[in-house]
């Protein structure tokens, strides 16, 4: 929705769906904390930074918020107000509670969008600023690695591209209210400070409207012939980028019930339990939601379980977030349990797909191994043998309980 007398596109305000799962607590000082899908995730700690992934690329971290209202003259840092954490299965939403105002971020990656929704629903009476800082990335998962990162301002899109010199991956965050205060001039010495964009709105809007941050990536791995003289040089990385951004921005509602719906049909499409124990009954519920948030979908891999995951810190390696024989396979024993069928045949099927010659399935794959010669010059990929086995009694164990050949 375009508001009058501006060229600004929030997101109207609509009620947010629940999946029937929720946990709601007040916060925890380095609890950690997570908003998943399949082609993108968003980790961190509670009072402390937080990181956004768009597989396979770390794209940003240390994400933070910070606010100001008229006639007050200091900053609040949103970690010094920050109150209270709801988790849902569809998204995680932080409380920042001020006697002046109140800022509620909802956090979502759509289950199969490259990219993550944040909504910032603002209750104030005063104009309120705020402060959004985070440090470009652009870093591919290990053991792959990429040259430094550009960081570039697009004033009319009010995004920033994040872009590297091959044209082949790129990172785009923004919000339609964005103002950059950050982007040095390209001759200067680059400093380690963070980047900064400013988002200011009137009560008015904010009585109405929520505010929208959206973080995406674009990855274009194929050749990329140089143009004749005069004839400008394609970035379909850029594009793809721009396009997923603007796809999110304009659906954010929509992808949001969608989550929900999602983790709604999981739970009334598996087995369920329930025993006079309400704490066990809710406990089995969400593990298989923990379970499902397993998969995730790589653009030159395929759709496989992970081992597991967490922040990265100053690495490329949030926790185990790749893609492991042995992990996948024990975890497909529960998926099939409880009757997702479809999640065990979508890992047998990834491991089948990087199978060996002489049958070996493989113990690892990163999510950075179409990248890289990774079957044939690292040693991870076969290290295990178990994986092998596994594959054929899961496998039965499949077809002995859905039929399926």
């Amino acid at each position: 929705m375009v508001l009058p007398q501006t060229n600004i596109t929030l997101v109207p305000k609509f009620t947010f769906d629940k999946s029937g799962l929720e946990l709601e607590r007040r916060m925890q000082f380095g609890s950690f904390f997570d908003a998943v899908g399949r082609r993108s995730a968003v980790y961190g700690y509670e009072n402390q930074n937080m990181e956004a992934w768009v597989h396979p690329l770390k794209v940003i971290d240390d994400l933070r918020l910070a606010f100001r209202i008229e006639g007050y003259p200091l900053e609040i840092p949103g970690p010094a107000i920050a109150t209270h954490i709801n988790a849902r299965p569809e998204s995680t939403t932080f409380t920042y509670s001020h006697t002046a105002f109140t800022v509620r971020q909802t956090i979502f990656a759509p289950v199969d969008e490259p990219g993550i929704i944040m909504l910032l629903d603002v209750n104030t009476t005063l104009p309120l600023m705020m402060r959004v800082s985070f440090r470009p990335q652009l870093r591919l998962y290990w053991p792959a690695g990429l040259q430094i990162g550009n960081l570039e301002w697009d004033r009319d899109a009010r995004v920033y591209y994040l872009t590297e010199d091959s044209r082949s991956f790129v990172g785009i965050i923004g919000s339609p209210l964005a103002q950059d205060i950050s982007v040095q001039p390209y001759q200067e010495e680059p400093r380690d400070v963070p980047a900064e964009f400013l988002i200011e709105a009137r009560p008015e809007q904010l009585r109405t409207h929520l505010i929208p941050i959206v973080i995406a990536a674009g990855i274009d791995t194929g050749p990329k012939p140089v143009p004749p003289p005069g004839v400008a040089r394609p970035h379909a990385a850029r594009q793809s980028a721009k396009q997923t951004y603007d796809r999110l921005l304009s659906s954010a509602e929509k992808l949001y019930q969608q989550n929900a719906t999602y983790y709604r049909e999981l739970q009334g499409e598996t087995v369920s339990v329930e025993t006079p124990d309400d704490r066990f009954n809710r406990a089995y519920a969400w593990a298989k939601v923990g379970l499902d948030k397993g998969f995730a979908t790589n653009p030159t891999l395929g759709t496989g379980l992970l081992a597991g995951f967490r922040t990265s810190g100053n690495s490329e390696r949030p926790g185990f977030a790749w893609f492991f024989g042995r992990d996948a396979l024990w975890t497909a024993l529960a998926l099939t349990s409880y009757g997702d069928f479809t999640g065990t045949r979508t890992a047998l099927d990834f491991l089948r797909k990087f199978q060996r010659k002489d049958g070996k399935i493989p113990h690892e794959i990163s999510q950075s191994a179409a990248l890289i010669p990774w079957f044939t010059d690292y040693e991870y990929p076969w290290a295990s043998a178990d994986a092998t086995p596994l594959y054929v009694i899961v496998h039965a164990d499949y077809w002995r309980a859905s039929g399926d050949t």
